[in-house]
């Protein structure tokens, strides 16, 4: 791990995984009630999520598209993006494998 990289806090990770969820189930919600989650998933709900991750990512001093982690904020964006493959909460297992990467790995070195 980048020692210039911070560390996650429990809250914040949290904080990520409540909006990972939120944006998950907004997307697949609103295609699955009203059909409307393709259109609003990328004009929507992904430029807001993205923006709470990089806000909440940046204030701890993680990189969210650089770094030895730079190809998992950059691979759940493009998939994000991609129509049809939306019903994966990728913002949830984003927020998740960033919650037990941060945080355990420090408490061990």
């Amino acid at each position: 791990m980048n020692e210039d990289e911070g560390r996650l806090p429990v809250a914040a990770g949290i904080f990520l995984i409540v909006v990972g969820i939120i944006a998950d189930v907004s997307k697949v919600g609103l295609d699955a009630l009203f059909g409307i989650g393709f259109i609003l998933d990328p004009l929507l709900i992904t430029p807001i999520a993205w923006f709470l991750f990089l806000i909440t990512l940046n204030h701890n001093n993680i990189p969210m598209f650089t770094g030895k982690r730079g190809w998992v904020g950059w691979a759940n964006l493009v998939y994000s993006f991609l129509p049809g493959l939306d019903f994966l909460p990728d913002w949830t297992v984003y927020a998740v494998y960033l919650t037990f990467k941060y945080t355990r790995q420090r408490r061990w070195h």
